[in-house]
């Protein structure tokens, strides 16, 4: 049965998560799906991570210094032996059944690059779970340049065929946070055959130490900063074609903006003026662009969640 199924490799990059880490397991072998491995990138934990992980004989774990969430991540895909791939956090789980709902789709669609599936938010509160935010359809899920570059990119609920995932290249380790969202974007300008399905594939666990999603407002400006400095990358680059310049420079002016109205609000004047510079410098009509992006930065708040 298991021949007939498509491999797939999930790459866990981790350290410390003892609290989190075993749900993380749990939620993969729920899936029922016999044709997978699980491979689990350790930092270097020293908080019983590793004890923990000692528990499931069926992971691939591999315990050393890295540089970083994506370092990991690289070093993790360059162990797969999996067809798919798809990228699992220590405190997040796999909806159940999504494997098998990616596998009927694959069967039916068997020249796809990528598969996406709907993400849901989650927050603990007390005993429960209360759902906060579902990214799901077309409409959120679209490999659109227009859609990654500014929206939330849910890289978790993504699941891609290794070889393409080999010709877009590994994540750019000197993005800490932004990484993902460059390298769907590298992967959204070489067009690839890409499927939304309806179903429930990922969960995020919303708290106070993720990285993925967080609405701390100390956590703000640093994601707007690189998120800027992103946009940068690909402005200042050439031989991308003008409509992908074009949403480029939207992104950063937007970014720019809610850099400058962050940074007034907490009243760091100087850093205020910066990201303006900023916006100048890749935007002649940037001011326009501030005015009307203020009553949207008012409106949504800005210490918005990001995935």
């Amino acid at each position: 049965m298991s021949g007939s199924l498509p491999r797939i490799s999930i790459v866990t990059p981790c350290l410390n998560r003892r609290d989190f880490v075993a749900e993380a397991i749990e939620s993969l072998l729920a899936q029922d799906y016999p044709n997978f491995e699980h491979i689990v990138m350790d930092g270097g934990s020293t908080d019983g991570t590793l004890e923990v992980l000692a528990k499931y004989p069926h992971l691939k774990v591999v315990s050393e210094p890295d540089d970083g969430l994506y370092d990991a991540i690289n070093k993790g895909i360059a162990r797969a032996t999996g067809e798919w791939v798809g990228l699992l956090n220590t405190d997040d789980r796999y909806a159940s059944g999504a494997f098998k709902l990616v596998a009927d789709y694959l069967s039916r669609q068997p020249n796809l690059d990528m598969v996406s599936g709907a993400a849901v938010v989650w927050e603990q509160q007390g005993t429960h779970q209360k759902e906060l935010l579902r990214y799901a359809g077309a409409e959120r899920l679209a490999m659109a340049p227009e859609m990654l570059a500014q929206g939330a990119v849910v890289i978790n609920a993504r699941f891609f065929r290794r070889a393409f995932l080999d010709t877009v290249g590994g994540f750019d380790t000197s993005f800490p946070v932004a990484s993902d969202r460059d390298l769907l974007l590298r992967a959204a300008l070489l067009n690839p055959n890409h499927a939304c399905l309806d179903g429930d594939v990922y969960h995020y666990l919303l708290h106070g130490g993720s990285i993925s999603i967080n609405r701390s407002s100390g956590s703000v400006l640093p994601r707007l900063e690189e998120d800027m400095g992103l946009a940068e990358k690909y402005l200042e680059g050439s031989g991308f074609p003008a409509s992908f310049r074009r949403v480029l420079q939207k992104a950063h002016s937007r970014f720019a903006s809610d850099a400058v109205n962050h940074a007034l609000r907490s009243l760091r004047l100087f850093r205020a003026i910066g990201y303006a510079m900023r916006g100048l410098r890749f935007n002649p009509l940037w001011p326009l662009a501030f005015l009307r992006n203020l009553g949207t930065a008012v409106r949504r708040g800005l210490g918005k969640m990001y995935v």
